[in-house]
């Protein structure tokens, strides 16, 4: 196994984790996150689509440390939402039928990474066994303001076959 294997069980796997949740988009519509490999896709100044919400699976780095050791790759998961509102998210709902103005942007980037890393802790096993995450798993939010855009980040680990000497049949 490899780590283009594991990166595009990874964005099918984090599809399938989330494609009952919706969240805001800039466009007033429910949407499920999207995922990107490594980056988001090249803007076209002629579209209006936007990315958000979005996740990027982006492979960071990986490795053998020794022969008999297994590759370790590290995913960086960057989760980016969108919310407009203006209300503290702690008020009451809104009557029926009332457009929801209470902010969830940073409770909506927390959501997606404790659903996350609670999906990996439960089910750490990928395609099968053939990729496993053991951990660690760090998260980190946005320092800065960027109203209405928000931010967050999953640092993840995961174990694969690494490659082994062939043994000859002569020695």
């Amino acid at each position: 196994m490899n780590t283009r294997e594991l990166h595009t069980a990874l964005l099918d796997d984090l599809e399938d984790l989330f494609k009952d949740r919706t969240f805001k988009t800039p466009h007033n519509t429910m949407e499920t996150p999207k995922t990107y490999p490594q980056e988001l896709p090249p803007e076209d100044a002629r579209s209006e689509e936007d990315p958000f919400p979005y996740i990027i699976v982006r492979l960071d780095q990986g490795g053998v440390d020794t022969p008999t050791d297994p590759h370790k790759a590290r995913v960086i998961l960057v989760i980016g939402i969108y919310d407009d509102g203006t209300v503290d998210f702690r008020e009451p709902p809104p009557a029926d039928g009332e457009w929801d103005n209470r902010n969830f942007g940073t409770m909506a980037v927390l959501e997606v990474i404790e659903r996350i890393q609670e999906h990996y802790e439960k089910r750490p096993a990928l395609c099968g066994g053939k990729f496993y995450f053991d951990g660690p798993f760090h998260w980190a939010l946005q320092d800065e303001n960027s109203f209405p855009y928000y931010y967050g980040a999953c640092d993840l680990t995961f174990t694969l076959a690494a490659p082994r000497k062939e043994r000859s049949n002569f020695v």
